[in-house]
């Protein structure tokens, strides 16, 4: 990208406008208080100076705050909808390759084996199988067997 682009064109102009406002804002400052810059003392106690300062002080502060509370929010906002998508849309894509191809396929195969041979070898359970599937044959049957209602 050349020095010279486009964009930096016009972000060089953009300054400029910016710096030619200023000065005229500071020149018609300068006219508009009689061509003095000088502050004007008042009759404030040096007390009353600082409370008033200090307010500001604060207020501006405060102003920040809430600013930065501000963009805050906005920004996990945008962290959390960008966490989200992410989620959505790399997760399944990567969970189905990894159980498609990955190591994890392996691993889960042993596990599952592992866990059905663990409880086959146990007593009574294959029986148990066995009489939840003659059960749910014969509830099933029952209802091939009943006449229907018209």
């Amino acid at each position: 990208m050349s020095l010279w682009s486009g964009s930096t064109v016009r972000k060089m102009k953009q300054f400029a406008s910016i710096a030619l406002s200023a000065a005229a804002g500071a020149s018609l400052m300068w006219v508009a208080q009689g061509h003095s810059l000088k502050i004007i003392p008042s009759a404030m106690s040096y007390s009353d100076f600082v409370a008033v300062l200090l307010t500001a002080l604060s207020a501006l502060i405060a102003v920040i705050a809430l600013a930065f509370a501000i963009f805050a929010i906005w920004g996990w906002t945008q962290f959390r909808r960008g966490v989200e998508l992410k989620i959505t849309e790399i997760t399944p894509r990567f969970l189905a390759e990894e159980l498609q191809t990955g190591g994890t396929r392996q691993i889960l195969n042993e596990l599952v084996v592992d866990f059905f041979r663990a409880e086959l070898a146990s007593p009574g359970v294959a029986e148990a199988w066995a009489a939840e599937k003659k059960r749910k044959h014969d509830a099933l049957s029952e209802l091939d067997e009943s006449p229907l209602e018209e």
